[in-house]
């Protein structure tokens, strides 16, 4: 599976998925699930070893933007790291 290529072609305009940095890139459901909730605050709780080893944490979820803001605002996510998908298809 090429992930680059996809990336492409849900965010062309994304320079992060491309850059030579390390990143850890999660995909979420929606960003309304409990799920996500609780998985994005075990990963924001271990942020500072991500930054110690300079590792960029990208997230991507189902939604829309307002709903990636609050999802952002709630977590102390960097909202500049986060991308919606507004359908699953």
């Amino acid at each position: 599976m090429d992930y680059k290529k996809i990336f492409f072609e849900f965010f062309p305009n994304e320079s992060i998925f491309f850059s030579k940095k390390k990143r850890l890139i999660v995909l979420l459901g929606s960003f309304a699930d409990f799920d996500s909730f609780e998985y994005c605050q075990q990963l924001v709780a271990k942020s500072n070893i991500f930054a110690e080893q300079s590792i960029d944490l990208i997230l991507i979820g189902i939604g829309s933007e307002n709903s990636k803001e609050y999802f952002c605002r709630f977590n102390k996510i960097d909202v500049q790291k986060v991308f919606a998908v507004s359908n699953a298809d």
